[in-house]
């Protein structure tokens, strides 16, 4: 090679060897951020970055967030892992991690560490940043809570001038203390309770409910207890076991926390007011009484739930009240809780006998309640609760016979171009027929039917108004009303 060339090749080598000297070192793949999770109107999971979430909503550094729950919706694989705590040997005692239970039983007893909710009219608050902080801190021992409570102004038609007008202050406080887990198997134990109560606002609202006004087999406000103070619905012992798919709770139970849930209308401070939305009249369904509840999902679609327990202590009675074999409900769910149903997305179908003993009289009856998106994508949702039971066993709900269906729609006012609302917004329809068990009867009206319209619009991440208008038609039991229009506005906070 002549020497011009080789002096050639030598500057492009030294060249080259220097360049590759004054390169930066090949960086190391930064870590993603962990997207933070929110559920929508009908239940489904929202994705979104931490730098486009609300200041409230970000965890502190070693924090980690976890999404409200659902009950009545499959948890998705994201939240269980964020549930899970690691595996390995002996005990962990009050873990901050919860055990990650099976899709649909973790909807009924995983509550999560969110209280803020994106979309509010007010984007960011103080009072929010801080519940939030709260429960964050709270959920490192192990303590995870869900407190609902409510302002209520109700307007009841056609009855006496004095029940026009009405006020209420009720709420629900549910919680689980984690206790242990067991590393090499994954079992766990919380203790499970549920406090609720509240108090009536102005001296009409002392003397009567909207259903004592009315006189009817539902209640239009279905989150007034018919007491006012503090009662226990729930404090039991819950355990874990087979990896989260079995799960057993005994003590005082509310076993509508488990049995006949409904992703779309099953609490009265955040979605239908009306009783008959919130629960079935007809299922013995008892609560803040001694009982034993068994949760089994062998599989991701398929779940049983049985609880069963005495069915005599009144609301806000204490549950050894008048204790005794003659009062008992035995109730039995079977579900099937596809996430992806035909093309339609995420459902919930759920059939339900029972049995109840009242005053040493057993019979039984029948349940069946499902929940349906219509659509992966879509913003509908329908629901429905059927039942049908025997004289004595309905006297538990008070309605021998009862239907409750209706439909949900996601951000109705931003769809017509209206307002720029949060996914959580939702407006609801919902129709009800009962007619009377036996302790009603004999009645002024064989049937009674109530119409409920419902919009939730949401003010800060935190809080939320539902004015709700109800029509109730032919109340069972007062033979002078054919009708009665009541108004509601609740002023819910969520923490």
């Amino acid at each position: 090679m002549p020497s011009s060339r080789r002096a050639a090749a030598l500057v492009l080598v030294l060249l080259a060897r220097g360049a590759g000297a004054d390169a930066a070192p090949e960086a190391t793949p930064t870590p993603a951020v962990e997207v933070l999770i929110y559920l929508d109107a009908l239940g489904n999971e929202v994705k979104v970055a931490p730098e486009e979430a609300p200041a409230q909503l970000p965890p502190g550094e070693g924090q980690r967030q976890v999404p409200k729950r659902r009950a009545g919706t499959k948890a998705s694989a994201a939240r269980t892992d964020r549930l899970r705590g690691e595996g390995g040997t002996g005990v962990d005692w009050f873990p901050s991690k919860q055990p990650g239970l099976a899709p649909y039983l973790s909807g009924l007893a995983e509550y999560g560490n969110t209280a803020s909710q994106p979309g509010g009219f007010i984007a960011d608050d103080p009072l929010s940043r801080g519940v939030q902080r709260l429960k964050y801190t709270l959920s490192e021992y192990g303590l995870y809570y869900e407190l609902a409570q409510a302002l209520q102004y109700t307007s009841v038609t056609h009855v006496a001038p004095p029940l026009h007008d009405l006020g209420y202050y009720s709420y629900d406080f549910f919680f689980k203390q984690s206790l242990f887990h067991f590393l090499p198997t994954g079992a766990a134990a919380w203790i499970s309770g549920e406090l609720y109560g509240g108090a009536a606002l102005g001296a009409a609202s002392r003397r009567t409910t909207p259903a004592e006004a009315l006189r009817s087999i539902t209640d239009p406000a279905g989150s007034l207890w018919g007491f006012y103070g503090i009662a226990v619905a729930e404090l039991a012992w819950q355990h874990s076991f087979a990896d989260g798919k079995l799960v057993a709770l005994a003590g005082v139970i509310d076993q509508a926390n488990y049995l006949d849930v409904n992703a779309y209308a099953n609490f009265s401070l955040g979605q239908f007011l009306n009783s008959a939305f919130v629960n079935s009249q007809v299922l013995p369904l008892t609560a803040g009484n001694f009982g034993l509840n068994v949760q089994w999902q062998p599989d991701g679609d398929f779940y049983a739930i049985l609880g069963v327990g005495p069915n005599n202590a009144a609301a806000g009675a204490p549950p050894w009240d008048d204790v005794g074999g003659d009062n008992m409900s035995y109730l039995l769910e079977a579900g099937f809780a596809p996430s992806e149903l035909a093309g339609l997305g995420p459902g919930a179908y759920r059939l339900q006998p029972c049995v109840a003993s009242v005053e040493g009289t057993t019979q039984g009856g029948v349940g069946f309640n499902f929940n349906q998106q219509l659509g992966r994508k879509s913003p509908f949702g329908v629901f429905a609760r059927l039942g049908v039971g025997a004289e004595k066993v309905t006297d538990v709900g008070g309605a021998r016979a009862q239907t409750a269906a209706g439909i949900v729609l996601q951000s109705p006012l931003h769809r017509l171009g209206l307002l720029g609302e949060g996914q959580s917004n939702f407006f609801g329809l919902g129709f009800v027929w009962s007619q009377p068990a036996e302790s009603l009867r004999p009645a002024a009206h064989a049937n009674e039917y109530g119409v409920e319209l419902l919009y939730f619009f949401q003010i800060t991440a935190t809080a939320f108004v539902t004015p709700d208008l109800q029509f109730i038609i032919d109340p069972a039991d007062n033979a002078d009303l054919g009708s009665s229009l009541v108004f509601q506005l609740p002023l819910v906070t969520t923490w």
